[in-house]
């Protein structure tokens, strides 16, 4: 298995570990930019192993970032996320919708349809 970078092939280290020894069922060596490993030889997986681990504990570590982040954007009142299309962000009354009314138009009829068929499909098979 040839890639980039060995370590992001998983999301966790449990997957990561399961893998590897997939890989070694099968007889595949892992090729990345560091090396060649066998995960069939003991010599070869405690290298990848740790890869794995320490690309999990990286991805802990900037996710915790952008908490900050984004908590520290909430104190000083500059956290904006995003609005569905048809609204509109305002600083004094909130969410409120888009100004154009062609687009208003086109919310309520979803809005309405949605009324008679309850569910996204049959709301969306009714257009």
């Amino acid at each position: 298995m040839l890639c980039f970078d060995a370590s992001r092939l998983a999301p966790n280290g449990g997957d990561w570990h399961h893998l590897l020894a997939l890989c070694g069922l099968v007889k595949v060596r892992v090729i990345d930019l560091d090396g060649v490993y066998d995960p069939c030889l003991p010599n070869d997986r405690p290298l990848p192993g740790m890869k794995g681990s320490i690309s999990e504990f990286e991805v802990g570590v900037i996710r915790a970032g952008m908490i900050d982040a984004a908590q520290t954007k909430t104190r000083r009142g500059e956290l904006r996320i995003s609005v569905p299309i048809g609204y509109i962000w305002h600083r004094d009354t909130g969410l409120d919708l888009d100004p154009d009314i062609r687009l208003q138009q086109v919310i309520w009829l979803v809005f309405e349809r949605f009324r008679f068929g309850p569910s996204s499909r049959k709301t969306a098979m009714t257009s």
